[in-house]
């Protein structure tokens, strides 16, 4: 984890943390605001920042204060929850500011939070910069003059269409920043993701279940449900009340399923993107979109595929190298393992089936033609890779042999088809693995000529 002790703000009096998300921001007719914290609250004095306008354009120029929080008149953000009650958060000039002569009137109250008592000093609706030039006035955090306190949660200050022209306020319980609701797989244990077959993750990172987490974790991931069913979706948050940001990969969204005791990958998506910073008090959100068949593509979020009823975990990779996952279960029937229409079947006897597939280019200089075989062998083959059927549909031509095998109960299914893999459908030597009860094995061939 990265410190950030200049964003970061204990509250004392009222047990809460505030952090400056997104402490400054730029506008296209050249402004550029910065902000700091200068003190927290005390039983004295309420919590201080300052902010500063600077005119980034090479001439002078006049710029619209009203448009600018904080130094537009009134600056304050409310935050509006389904059943509670309404909570704001005002930015008021302090006694010595450059733009305002009126002095500002608050309380502390018997919560512990001080609030805005009367109308806020006015500010200038404009302001006039030369070139390089700047303004810096100090505020204070007040609630406002009509709510009992300050409510935990996130005040969005500036224009409500254009997030980038503000900034954030974020406040939450510097004792209990944990989720606050409860999970129905508490006490549940489960194997870390380093023991399954998913080789992105390491034994060395430690597991951050949701269903584990508890009032005082910082740092987690909380899913919208921990079950739907299919098609259905699942929202996946990942929160940081921390006082330090962390750092991973936004694009490392695991989808793992848990059967007879493992888990087992479905879809990766092991991405290498420019890192990503989830500074204190910020939140990012994945869609988890499930479907039995194909999946709906969507711009943003994961759509997931041929999906099975059963229990899963979407995890978002690690942060700090710390796997964020949350349990879920999927509603629906069971994935039944069926030969694409990409195969036609050309030969077949009564413990033998032969398919040609369409998949592959003839016309291409480095295609080769060659067969892909399951077979079901003897169960000796204890150390075998287990497949479960959702990664089975993943692979090709797995799928199409083991599906012409199971939908026509025979020993063994051949597969005919171009490939440009090398080995010869990916596969370097004879090997063995485990679907449901039985063993199989595969193997391939080339054939030098089709006919």
């Amino acid at each position: 984890m990265v410190p950030d002790a200049e964003a970061v703000l204990e509250l004392s009096p009222t047990g809460q943390t505030a952090t400056l998300f997104r402490p400054g921001y730029g506008t296209e007719v050249g402004a550029l605001v910065s902000l700091e914290w200068l003190s927290t609250a005390t039983d004295e004095s309420p919590a201080r920042l300052r902010a500063t306008l600077a005119n980034q354009n090479e001439y002078r120029t006049k710029f619209q204060t009203h448009r600018l929080p904080p130094f537009e008149h009134g600056t304050y953000a409310r935050l509006r929850r389904t059943g509670e009650a309404a909570s704001s958060l005002h930015l008021v000039p302090v006694e010595a500011h450059p733009l305002t002569d009126e002095p500002p009137e608050y309380e502390r109250r018997p919560s512990g939070h001080w609030h805005l008592v009367g109308v806020p000093p006015k500010q200038p609706d404009s302001l006039w910069l030369e070139p390089e030039e700047s303004v810096t006035g100090e505020y204070y955090l007040l609630g406002g003059r009509d709510d009992d306190g300050v409510s935990n949660g996130r005040y969005e200050f500036g224009n409500a269409q254009f997030r980038r022209d503000g900034f954030t306020i974020v406040l939450w319980d510097t004792d209990e920043p944990g989720p606050t609701g409860s999970s129905r797989l508490e006490g549940t244990s489960f194997p870390s993701f380093a023991d399954s077959d998913a080789s992105f993750f390491s034994e060395d990172w430690p597991m951050s279940w949701y269903h584990e987490a508890d009032a005082t974790t910082e740092v987690y991931l909380e899913p919208s449900a921990e079950e739907a069913v299919i098609p259905g979706r699942i929202d996946f948050t990942l929160t940081n009340y921390s006082a330090d940001s962390v750092y991973g990969n936004p694009q490392a969204c695991h989808l793992l399923k848990f059967d007879d005791g493992e888990w087992y990958s479905i879809e990766p998506s092991v991405l290498v993107q420019p890192g990503h910073t989830l500074y204190p008090g910020g939140t990012r959100t994945d869609a988890l979109r499930v479907f039995a068949g194909d999946p709906v593509r969507c711009d943003d979020g994961v759509d997931v595929g041929d999906l099975g009823g059963g229990r899963y975990a979407f995890s978002v990779g690690a942060y700090d190298e710390q796997v964020y996952a949350a349990v879920f279960d999927l509603l629906g029937d069971p994935l039944t393992v069926t030969p694409t229409d990409a195969v036609e079947v050309i030969a077949r006897d009564d413990d033998t089936v032969t398919a040609r597939s369409s998949r592959g280019d003839p016309d291409d200089e480095y295609a080769r033609y060659g067969t892909y075989t399951v077979s079901r062998v003897a169960d000796d083959y204890p150390e075998v890779t287990r497949y479960v059927p959702e990664q089975v549909v993943r692979r090709q031509p797995l799928r199409d042999a083991l599906g012409l095998l199971l939908t026509y109960d025979v020993s063994t299914a051949t597969v005919e088809a171009y490939t440009l893999d090398n080995p010869l459908f990916g596969v370097m030597e004879t090997t063995y693995f485990r679907y449901e009860s039985g063993t199989y094995r595969i193997s391939t061939a080339e054939i030098d000529d089709r006919a």
